[in-house]
């Protein structure tokens, strides 16, 4: 089942980078305090709005990186949020590194988040039963990113993905298990309980990534 599921994520994210290939160039932004951010390189599929603009020095070259979040302007369960890197030059323009749909869960509205809800098509509702909580997106920091998500009701999962120079991808630097548990009566602080950390050889490309292997 997690081949068909990782299959569905990939059609999914194909479809859209196919999509963006195109003669023209969309940049339609959610917030207007995005637009000032916009470079002319930076572009995205129609009927899709960019909802945030990061900018950090992800490959730690000194100079200021961008990264454009977006998704469907209407969304729909099992749809993607996307990631597109975008690398400053000497010159000072942007070049696209690379699109990414797996450094995020896929969205589930509200109602279809709830446990109660059983949806029509199979495929989703396993993948909707997968996630243990909703919500998070990437951190980005000087020379990476982390992803962090639930595991179970417990246990929470930090990897960060820092850029290799040598293999110019992210790579698994740091893997942490922290005992993190959402309850309204819980005192005592996050601990971690496990770290693994990686050279450039043994961590995993962020292409490799899929966060549903971590859920089952």
């Amino acid at each position: 089942m997690r081949s068909i599921l990782l299959i569905f994520i990939l059609f999914n994210y194909s479809s859209c980078i196919v999509a963006q290939d195109t003669d023209k160039c969309y940049q339609k932004t959610q917030s207007k305090s995005d637009i000032k951010k916009l470079e002319p390189v930076i572009c995205i599929p129609e009927d899709f709005y960019i909802v945030d603009i990061y900018e950090k020095d992800l490959n730690n070259d000194g100079k200021i990186d961008k990264v454009a979040e977006w998704f469907k302007e209407d969304l729909s369960n099992g749809d993607t949020i996307f990631h597109s890197i975008y690398f400053q030059e000497l010159d000072s323009t942007f070049t696209h590194f690379e699109t990414y749909g797996n450094l995020s869960q896929l969205y589930f509205d509200i109602q279809s988040q709830s446990n109660d809800v059983i949806l029509e098509d199979s495929l989703l509702n396993e993948i909707k039963f997968s996630y243990q909580y909703y919500g998070g997106l990437p951190t980005f920091y000087e020379g990476g990113f982390s992803i962090e998500f639930y595991t179970d009701a417990a246990g929470y999962k930090k990897l960060f993905f820092e850029f290799s120079e040598d293999k110019n991808d992210f790579i698994l630097r740091k893997e942490q298990d922290w005992l993190a548990p959402r309850t309204a009566t819980w005192t005592e602080d996050e601990k971690m309980e496990n770290e693994i950390i990686y050279t450039v050889q043994e961590g995993m490309s962020i292409k490799d990534f899929n966060m549903l292997e971590y859920l089952e």
